[in-house]
């Protein structure tokens, strides 16, 4: 690290000398060739990133993941010259010590001058200064216009604790960079920077301590291209943000993701495995998120459960969602409600994520297991009017996980014992009312049992109603 450290002091008073200009390179991005030769470094020119407009805003919840909606008005804005705020000693060649680092507050913005001296901006505005007091814990956006000197695959280097996004836009003819790696964590589901809407090109939006990332673009043609870059502190500890790379590596671009769209997400609840659901609804929640910046934006998710009772194959769409939670960038939720004749027993959930192309993902974070377990009982879903005909409606549900079931045949029961098994009381059908749908009495719960030797009783528990059916199947072979 020291020898590394001689070595810039050398290049840059060589620079010196030559040229007699040093400007504070903090933005650096590295070109790679299209042949299997080792990449090289270009540095960009000083004036790389220009015309910085900061917006600062409170942050009370403490997030370290960026949740400011672009309706909110900022507490201030400052202009600064750079995007380098509160570095670590090592990014730091001034001529003087400058006491900031990323263990000082407030937030302060540095400035390599070209004989040696370094210009701090404290970042503050109408009586606060961030990073202390009331923004103690704050979240930011920077507006800025970066210029790139050529096309090609460039390294962009980024160093910060809490979390940031970066969205960089077209340049005026239209040309649009692309992402080609680097992280993309927790980046919102619709692939934009929350204010200007440029297509994120890489994100770390989460609380972190300080971590250096390299975010690998392409840029299709010499030019200015506006960025967003959006950031977070919180949860007290250090604070640093810094937009460059003073190390000079050449970090060789990872293979291009996946060009076919797969969105994603993960459980937000149920959290885990052995839920129960006790009552008529049970909510659902997800982060969900896209493969790919520049994939379509996410239309909806479907939240599906299999329970006793239906087929095996066939999930139920337990409930749909349309629309992000409003403060957030990334969830969607929902609640299912449970009709009365959903048996008790184990229940398997999932969600699946479709975006506005058709592309979907199905159960990309995996199932969960869990146990509906209501109280049971008879419910009279309509009145019984006087001399009504009802018809005995009953089914039996699929056998419990841990069992395995015979196969029918002569002299073998072709039900399971203990086996759940269900009953509705509908009104026969009528010339008046041929196709008649009302249900008088749903369900009544009880398992398969025998009765006596030759007939499978199924016993019911109705509370009021005291019904004992005998079925016979194929239990016996002369039947």
């Amino acid at each position: 690290m020291q020898q590394r450290f001689w070595v810039m002091r050398i290049v840059l008073f060589a620079a010196l000398l030559t040229i007699c200009l040093v400007s504070f390179v903090l933005f650096e991005v590295s070109m790679h060739t299209a042949v299997h030769a080792a990449p090289r470094t270009r540095a960009l020119p000083a004036s790389s990133i220009s015309n910085v407009l900061s917006s600062f805003y409170a942050n009370p919840n403490d997030s370290g993941t960026f949740d400011i909606a672009s309706t909110t008005t900022p507490v201030f804005t400052e202009s600064f010259a750079s995007l380098v705020f509160n570095p670590p000693t090592t990014f730091q060649f001034c001529n003087t010590s400058t006491g900031i680092d990323e263990n000082s507050r407030p937030f302060t913005n540095l400035m390599q001058n070209a004989d040696g001296s370094c210009t701090l901006t404290i970042a503050q505005g109408n009586g606060q200064q961030t990073g202390v007091g009331g923004l103690f814990s704050f979240e930011s956006e920077f507006l800025a216009e970066l210029s790139v000197p050529q096309a090609g695959q460039f390294d962009l280097m980024l160093y910060a604790d809490d979390g940031w996004m970066l969205g960089v836009g077209p340049d005026s003819a239209g040309d649009q960079p692309a992402y080609v790696a680097g992280p993309m964590n927790t980046a919102p589901a619709d692939g934009k920077s929350p204010f200007a809407k440029y297509p994120l090109l890489g994100a770390n939006n989460v609380p972190s301590s300080p971590l250096q990332s390299t975010v690998t673009v392409s840029f299709p043609a010499a030019g200015t291209y506006p960025l967003e870059l959006d950031y977070t502190e919180c949860c007290g500890g250090q604070l640093t943000l810094v937009m460059g790379d003073l190390s000079a590596s050449t970090v060789t671009p990872t293979p291009l993701p996946s060009t076919t769209p797969m969105p994603g997400g993960t459980w937000m609840t149920p959290s885990s495995g052995s839920f129960t659901v006790t009552g008529d609804t049970f909510h659902f929640a997800a982060h969900v998120n896209r493969l790919n910046s520049w994939d379509p934006p996410i239309d909806h998710v479907n939240f599906t459960a299999w329970f006793l009772g239906v087929n095996p194959n066939v999930w139920v769409i337990a409930c749909q969602s349309t629309t992000l939670i409003s403060g957030t960038t990334d969830v969607f939720e929902c609640d299912w409600t449970l009709s009365p004749n959903i048996a008790n027993g184990p229940v398997t959930v999932s969600f699946d994520v479709y975006d506005t192309a058709g592309n979907r993902g199905l159960a990309p974070n995996g199932t969960l297991q869990g146990t509906i377990n209501r109280p049971m009982h008879a419910v009279l879903l309509a009145p019984m009017p006087a001399g009504t005909t009802v018809e005995i409606i009953h089914g039996y549900n699929d056998p419990l996980p841990t069992q395995t079931c015979p196969a029918p045949g002569n002299g073998i029961d072709d039900h399971c014992m203990n086996q759940q098994y269900g009953l509705d009381l509908v009104p026969v059908a009528t010339s008046s009312d041929p196709h008649p749908s009302q249900d008088i009495l749903a369900p009544a719960d009880g398992t398969v049992a025998r009765v006596q030797n030759d007939c499978l009783g199924l016993r019911l528990s109705t509370g009021d109603v005291n019904l004992t059916i005998c079925h016979f199947a194929s239990f016996k072979a002369n039947l």
